[in-house]
């Protein structure tokens, strides 16, 4: 590794085991949890409005690998409507929360496994697409968590991570 390289990693490093650990309430944690089941329930149920009122007025989406980035609330909103008007069969959207990263008191990054799955006839589902989402979620004058950053990765079906 160059001097600079190393230095800049380094430097880094320090910023970030010195940095202040910020609370995190168990309110904050079943808050953002409660924003995941929302943006399940507003998925499954193809409600375009529902799904961008979770977003912050100035959050962006990028669907890896397409690397289609949608910026700004209005443009989410036209994006899960093209995309809900599209959808065929009876879908849902199943997320996972793993681990939640307080940067301050007013944000969080957060990892989550979302799971698309076509439930079939006899209530039994299949797995039709999977991703790994990375997450930026920032608290709002109102104080209401919403997303400001959602990073979807889609990953190959037979990687997929378990349900739950």
């Amino acid at each position: 590794m160059s001097r600079p390289l190393l230095l800049a990693a380094l430097t880094a490093a320090a910023v970030v085991a010195t940095a202040p650990a910020y609370a995190q309430s168990q309110a904050d944690r079943e808050a953002l949890r409660a924003l995941a089941a929302e943006a399940d329930r507003a998925w499954n149920v193809k409600d375009a409005d529902a799904m961008a009122a979770l977003y912050a007025q100035d959050a962006s989406l990028l669907f890896v690998p397409r690397y289609a980035k949608v910026e700004g609330r209005d443009a989410i909103r036209a994006q899960f409507q093209t995309a809900f008007a599209g959808r065929q069969g009876n879908m849902r959207h199943v997320t996972t929360v793993g681990d939640l990263v307080f940067s301050g008191p007013d944000a969080v990054f957060s990892d989550s496994y979302v799971r698309v799955e076509q439930v079939n006839p006899d209530g039994t589902a299949t797995l039709v697409r999977w991703f790994v989402n990375h997450s930026l979620a920032v608290r709002g004058e109102d104080g209401v968590w919403r997303l400001k950053a959602v990073r979807a990765h889609q990953r190959p079906l037979e990687e997929a991570r378990p349900a739950g």
